[in-house]
């Protein structure tokens, strides 16, 4: 079977070794190599934000490492590495090294190597806390483990190295329900996460959404903490702390602008449209029934909401705050869009079930604003 030459390339580099194990080697071919030597670096600065060490780990390499060395130098022994001996938590069993005979009888070593056990065993004791096996693993590795196996990794691992928090599910779960004030058991998170975007086709809503859920957004609070503002009050009311939940939601204008589309939207829908921010942010549905025309409504209840909040990222900075005739007119351009999907996919009937209400309704609106100005 034909094998990409990178594979082959990083197979032969990293070898008998796990990637963390090789990042906390320091030899030539990683320094010469300038995406490994970043991401070498990269790693290291991931453990030195939580003031620990990537070479003192178990999971870190024994050979070539910066903290473990003989006389001063570097070292690698080949028939040690032969016989099993890649990283530190090789030699470790509960945070005690390991006696020579049991190292012999597990890895089959000869009596040869006693003298090379003692020249190890002298280094490591001088190293400060290196083999303790009850050490908490770093964040950024309790991640890794975490997002292991499951879908964009690479954009957790991403949004992880920006904001510097836990993006497994079940920390985003709970600061989204002490957010919100609200109880979700982990079935019921994962099933409003994996609808979270299905009525999004477009991709800025979908970008949008993402932010916001996991808190990307470089509000003044955010920013205020990392000293790029030097106060953490809201662009609009400059009253209260400018978070996320209060941009998006507490803040006055923000609230006003909501209860003007909600109120429209249940007009369009001819049913209540709760005033709910975990409906407004997290797309958490508000009705019970399951009818095609029920997800219909939620389908497009979702676009209009989501139109709402990027009018909201619109006018962050105005003091006017968010206006409520731009939200119904980006909606329509929304409507174009999506008019054009179903068009292609032979679906214009759809189209026109759903988004027929909400365009009656605007034609409506506009003729009794020309009535009232006549």
């Amino acid at each position: 079977m034909y094998r990409l030459i990178w594979t082959e390339i990083e197979g032969s580099l990293t070898q008998n070794t796990k990637i963390d194990c090789y990042l906390t080697q320091h030899t030539k071919e990683i320094r010469i190599n300038p995406i490994l030597d970043n991401a070498r670096k990269i790693w290291e600065s991931m453990y030195r934000r939580e003031q620990k060490s990537s070479h003192v780990v178990m999971e870190a390499s024994l050979w070539n490492n910066l903290q473990v060395r003989i006389d001063n130098n570097l070292f690698k022994w080949g028939k040690w590495v032969n016989k099993g001996y890649y990283r530190i938590g090789d030699l470790f069993n509960e945070g005690k090294l390991l006696e020579f005979k049991k190292m012999q009888n597990k890895y089959q070593l000869t009596n040869e190597e006693w003298y090379r056990y003692i020249q190890l065993r002298s280094c490591l004791t001088k190293v400060p806390g290196i083999g303790i096996s009850t050490q908490e693993k770093a964040q950024f590795m309790q991640v890794l483990e975490q997002i292991k196996g499951t879908a964009h990794i690479a954009s957790k691992i991403y949004n992880f190295l920006i904001n510097g928090f836990t993006l497994g599910v079940k920390t985003l779960q709970n600061i989204w329900c002490s957010d919100l004030n609200m109880e979700l058991d982990e079935e019921e998170w994962l099933t409003l996460m994996r609808g979270m975007y299905k009525p999004l086709r477009e991709a800025k809503l979908r970008l949008m959404q993402f932010k916001i859920i996991n808190k990307i957004y470089w509000t003044p609070a955010k920013m205020h903490i990392v000293k790029l503002r030097s106060t953490k009050t809201c662009w609009n009311c400059d009253r209260e702390d400018g978070d996320l939940i209060h941009m998006f939601w507490n803040c006055n204008q923000v609230k006003v602008f909501w209860k003007k589309v909600l109120k429209f939207c249940s007009k369009v829908l001819d049913r209540e449209v709760p005033v709910d921010e975990s409906l407004c942010l997290l797309h958490k549905n508000p009705w019970d029934i399951e009818s095609d025309t029920h997800k219909d409504n939620f389908l497009w209840l979702i676009l209009a909401i989501a139109t709402a909040k990027r009018v909201i990222c619109r006018h962050w900075k105005d003091k006017s705050g968010p206006n409520f005739t731009e939200w119904q007119k980006t909606l329509v351009e929304v409507a174009e869009y999506e008019r054009t999907i179903y068009k292609l996919r032979d679906k214009l009937s759809t189209y026109e079930e759903i988004w027929e209400p909400f365009l009656s309704h605007l034609e409506g609106s506009v003729q009794q604003i020309n009535g009232n100005e006549d």
